[in-house]
């Protein structure tokens, strides 16, 4: 019996809205071009696993090689495309160095990094995903890390809902012996924003605005770079001490209670075959909530063929066949940000 696949993105996909599930998965869509937050995260993803994969002895590709080829990538773009998204080299390359000032001692042990899992989820559906880390704490305890990077760092509420990683958590348990499962899941928290350097007044001094969305470390780096003096600086830089938290932060969570598990994995059973079921009868109606419809990468096609019009031409403008292989599995980095 052949065995159908699925991964935490189609049954998310699926339930969001079975259109934009039909776009992905039958039609197998996807845009040319990922929107920032997605590029931004895709990229960080890639540095820091390039880092640990480093740390465990593969020597082949570091976090800088990995930055350098994307910067490849960006300088090839055309002007108008890269005032659309952003500075994302300077931005990627400041998250990743706060990234580093933050956690380069975290007094971890990483096991692994983008570690790919696979375990039955139905009699006739496989379920796939990679998980981003696997690392032991100073006291031997095992964790599932999770990065995650999001315009600002959420709270508890997201966490309640993010089954993603209680469904990883599950996996890797299910696939491996006891000495090896995990005891609980590290939330990576990062924003895709580096720190605001702070704006020169005209009298020459750095501003000194209480609401600065900047830290310590960033703010001292200007006032170096001007040649001022820190005496003046003194308030402010106390004020700024422990800012770093809000760009970057850790939270960890014991092993989810039993009954957290097996809700979220029958949800995700329901779901797995919801998604199987529609690619077979080609039902694919639109979501009814125009939330959904916000960041969705199928937006501009789904809405023309609404009005009717002839849509070939857009879909070979915008959108390319999907690899399977090469696809990103960062794509739900896009709804985060």
């Amino acid at each position: 019996m052949t065995m159908e696949k699925t991964s935490f993105s189609e049954l998310k996909t699926v339930r969001r809205c079975k259109r934009a599930h039909r776009y992905r998965y039958h039609d197998r869509l996807r845009r040319r071009r990922p929107n920032r937050p997605a590029l931004i995260g895709t990229i960080l993803h890639e540095m820091l696993d390039a880092r640990v994969k480093r740390q465990l002895g593969n020597k082949e590709t570091g976090p800088k090689a990995i930055f350098k080829k994307h910067k490849k990538f960006w300088e090839k773009l055309f002007t108008g495309e890269k005032e659309e998204f952003g500075d994302v080299p300077a931005v990627v390359q400041a998250v990743y160095d706060g990234y580093l000032r933050r956690w380069r001692r975290d007094g971890m042990i990483y096991i692994a990094s983008e570690v790919q899992i696979e375990v039955q989820l139905t009699k006739k559906i496989v379920f796939q995903g990679i998980i981003d880390k696997v690392l032991e704490d100073a006291d031997g305890r095992r964790f599932l890390m999770d990065h995650k990077f999001h315009k600002v760092i959420p709270g508890p509420d997201h966490r309640f809902s993010d089954i993603q990683t209680v469904l990883y958590f599950w996996a890797w348990n299910e696939t491996h012996s006891k000495a090896e499962q995990v005891d609980g899941i590290i939330w990576d928290y990062g924003r895709m924003k580096a720190p605001a350097i702070p704006e020169v007044l005209k009298n020459g001094e750095l501003t000194r605005r209480a609401n600065i969305d900047t830290d310590q470390f960033t703010y001292r780096a200007a006032i170096e770079e001007h040649g001022l003096s820190h005496k003046p600086y003194r308030e402010i830089l106390k004020s700024l001490e422990g800012k770093e938290r809000t760009f970057f932060e850790r939270v960890t969570l014991p092993a989810p209670p039993r009954v957290v598990v097996r809700e979220v994995v029958q949800d995700a059973k329901d779901s797995a075959i919801e998604a199987k079921r529609a690619l077979r009868t080609g039902v694919a109606p639109r979501s009814q909530s125009g939330f959904n419809c916000n960041g969705c990468e199928f937006r501009t096609l789904c809405e023309a063929e609404l009005r009717g019009f002839d849509t070939k031409s857009l879909r070979k403008r915008e959108y390319e066949n999907r690899d399977e292989e090469k696809e990103s599995k960062y794509g739900e980095i896009e709804e985060a940000a």
